[in-house]
């Protein structure tokens, strides 16, 4: 097979759709607005339940410290996951 490619003019039927799709000028900041304000309603729903489920046990925390601690250890096994996929896509890719 040859490397070399003739020119060749390529001809697209118009759809009727393809006329009635209006895309914005600009980018919209309201997407990235909205996953913000859902993402961090999730993260207050989520402290909120957390907190609830300690009061209910009747354990009491003189400090903020078991929170960070956990909060950093759920922060530190996310960060392998997402550096760990970078490794299984380069495997994958590979063979």
């Amino acid at each position: 097979m040859s490397d070399y490619v003739t020119p060749q003019t390529l001809h697209v039927a118009a759809s009727p759709l393809s006329s009635a799709i209006q895309l914005p000028a600009k980018n919209s900041k309201k997407p990235l607005f909205l996953f913000g304000m859902v993402l961090l309603a999730g993260i207050l729903f989520a402290g909120t339940q957390l907190i609830g489920d300690i009061q209910q046990t009747g354990v009491t925390f003189s400090s903020a410290l078991p929170l960070m601690l956990l909060g950093f250890a759920l922060l530190a096994a996310l960060g392998f996951e997402f550096v760990n996929g970078f490794n299984d896509t380069a495997n994958a890719i590979r063979r």
